[in-house]
């Protein structure tokens, strides 16, 4: 099996065109030949170096990060069409210093304090248990719908056993009761 990182329009054009079996996506504007696995609902937050002034407030909104230079991931991913959309209609214009499309790099700039980030609470929780960043909920995302993460893949498609075994683990890995459906 071959694990691949990309965002999640590219994920669904890979699995589209037969490129890739599975993959895990934001389930929002899912093309109608694919079949989706719902697996958990998408908290993001806003993460911050633990000495930043935010780092005292238990929630933000997004006009208080007007102040402060952001480092979001590019315009191509859904978590950041999401922050675009949310900007507009409360209409906050965000400083963002820097776009990149992997969170892993966005959590180094954040933890060396260049600037706060919007990251799903879930690429987070190792940081924010260590110490090494902290996470703020973000009032204008916690009352917007619920969206969900979950697995895609075309439907009528044969899955190998390796992708159909994939799929048994997510489910038992994220099904309620679990250690993650406990909310650890």
């Amino acid at each position: 099996m071959v694990v691949r990182n990309a965002t999640s329009p590219q994920t669904i054009e890979a699995v589209c065109a037969h490129e890739v079996d599975l993959g895990i996506v934001t389930l929002a504007a899912l093309k109608p030949e694919l079949a989706a696995m719902p697996l958990f609902p998408r908290h993001d937050v806003l993460i911050c170096h633990p000495q930043h002034p935010l780092a005292q407030r238990t929630t933000v909104l997004l006009k208080d990060l007007e102040a402060y230079p952001l480092i979001l991931l590019d315009q191509q991913c859904a978590s950041r069409r999401i922050i675009d959309e949310l900007c507009a209609q409360a209409r906050v214009r965000l400083r963002i210093t820097m776009e990149l499309s992997s969170i892993e790099v966005i959590k180094r700039f954040v933890r060396i304090d260049a600037g706060l980030s919007v990251v799903p609470a879930i690429a987070v929780q190792e940081e924010v248990q260590a110490g090494g960043l902290t996470a703020v909920a973000l009032h204008d995302l916690h009352q917007r719908s619920q969206y969900k993460m979950g697995v895609i893949y075309k439907k009528g498609r044969y899955l190998s056993l390796a992708a159909r075994s994939f799929l048994q683990e997510l489910q038992a890995y994220f099904a309620p009761g679990s250690r993650v459906g406990k909310g650890g």
